[in-house]
This record gives structure tokens, sequence and C-alpha cells, in this order.
């Protein structure tokens, strides 16, 4: 669930009337399964970038990454994702995959715009269909995914797409079978979005 998060404090109450704290607060209050979460996706963020030329793109889809991760994090512990956070992940890979284009690196503009009208379309029609299954954080996190994985290449896209369904099949039917009386109980898409894009690139 995403919602624009004021830098300079918290943030003023949502549609819901509740006081949300802002993203890096929230992420002081993660407890041990979540960092555990982050250290092993920085892990395969590592893996993933270690293969990609040149350097400067490397480091981009490093940055990404991490940003991506944050933004993982807030949705586990705060069941969001700050528009602070998905904004940048689109908005950047627009312009990395525009600069690599200007000076011959890389081509891959065209495609990464595709992929995440593409990725953030799937999920919007998804969300629209049903609304329980994607909110709006999400839709705007896979804009921003299906940019940079497109980019990469369409299988890049494909397997995050691929992965990330997967993944949130497989979180959904554990959280049910711990709660067996919620069968429609909600749980945070962005944790398993993330993990996915990282597995994109790493096989893409």
């Amino acid at each position: 669930m995403a919602e624009t998060v004021d830098l300079g404090g918290d943030p003023p109450p949502g549609p819901d009337g509740i006081h949300r704290l802002s993203w890096f607060r929230v992420i002081g209050r993660a407890g041990v399964g979540v960092w555990v979460g982050c250290a092993l996706a920085l892990i395969g963020t590592g893996a993933a970038v270690a293969g990609l030329h040149p350097l400067p793109m490397a480091a981009a889809y490093a940055v990404m990454f991490i940003v991506a991760i944050t933004a993982a994090m807030v949705d586990a512990v705060d069941m969001r994702l700050p528009d602070v956070l998905t904004y940048p992940i689109l908005a950047g890979g627009v312009a990395v995959l525009a600069a690599l284009e200007i000076i011959g690196t890389h081509q891959g503009l065209l495609r990464g715009v595709l992929g995440g009208v593409l990725y953030g379309g799937f999920l919007l029609v998804a969300g629209l269909i049903n609304p329980r299954s994607y909110a709006l954080g999400d839709i705007k996190l896979c804009a921003g995914l299906g940019v940079w994985l497109a980019g990469l290449s369409w299988t890049a896209l494909y397997v995050g797409v691929l992965a990330g369904q997967l993944l949130l099949l497989v979180t959904g039917r554990i959280i049910w079978a711990r709660h067996p009386g919620q069968p429609h109980r909600e749980f945070p898409a962005g944790p398993a979005l993330v993990a996915a894009a990282i597995l994109g690139v790493l096989l893409g």
C-alpha cells in the first residue's frame, strides 16, 4: 500500500486515519527475520550484478536493488510501499537506460519502457479484477522493476515476473496454512517481488 512520505518527518495520516511512521523509522522496527531476509537479498544482489557490464551499469543496478530491498523491508513491517522509494526506482531506471544508450554502452531504453508498462499493467489489471490481490504500491514497484528487468533483457523480465508469481503463491500458502481461520489474510507482496527481480537479473 503506497503512501507519499515526507522525508522531513512523519507523513500525515492516510485515508484510513492511521498516522504512519516515516519509512526509515519503520525499518528500525524490523525484526530478526526481516534483517535476515535483507542480508540474503543483498547477497543475491551482489551475485546478480557481478556479471553485469559495464561497471556503471552494474553499480546502477546495485543501487536500485538497495532501494528496492529497503522498500520491501518497509512493506514487510508496515504493509506499505512508500512513494519516496518506488518512484525513484521507476524514474531511475528510465534515466540510467537513457544514459547508457546515449553513451553507446547498452541498448535497452525502449525495451525497458515497454517492460515497465507490461509489468505494471499486468499487476494493474490483476488488481482491478481482484482488489485484494495487489495494492497501488505493488503496481508502482513492479512498473519500476519492469523497466530495469526488461532494460537488461526480455528473459530477465520473464524470469522476474514468473518467479514473483510463484513466490507469492508459496508465501500465501504458507501464511494461510499458519492461519487456517483467515483464508483471505493479506500479506506484503514487496519482498517476493523484489526477490524475484533479483533472480531475474541473476538468470537474465
